[in-house]
């Protein structure tokens, strides 16, 4: 998760085209954080926008392919929520946003923050 600061700097280097697209990329990504089978075809339709265009802008806008974001904004959102709800199931919060698997999440997790969901709640 970048620092607010550093975010408000990437977004201010932005089109107004560009940051129009953010803004429906990440609202059509969070729409759908919990279907784990969510694909850049899918995102391209909601777009409407072709295939080839919206892995090319998704990459532009963020710097990730399009699988690399939706895992980043699901590892943000999961992390948030193991913050937030401390008393929920880590199961319930994986499949939440996405995950198909504890092991999958517990995997995904620990190579985007460094530690497991446990010891990331732990602090």
């Amino acid at each position: 998760v970048l620092p607010s600061a550093q975010r408000r700097h990437q977004e201010g280097r932005r089109s107004p085209a560009d940051r129009q697209f953010f803004e429906q990329l990440l609202a059509s990504v969070e729409d759908n954080l919990g279907d784990p089978a969510f694909s850049a075809e899918q995102l391209s339709q909601l777009l409407f926008i072709s295939y080839p265009t919206c892995l090319r802008k998704v990459k532009a806008v963020t710097g990730k392919t399009v699988k690399e974001y939706v895992r980043h904004i699901r590892i943000c959102r999961s992390a948030r929520l193991l913050l937030e709800e401390s008393g929920r199931n880590i199961g319930a919060i994986a499949e939440e946003t996405g995950f198909h698997s504890n092991t999958h999440f517990t995997r995904e997790f620990r190579k985007a923050m460094g530690c497991t969901p446990t010891e990331y709640r732990r602090g």
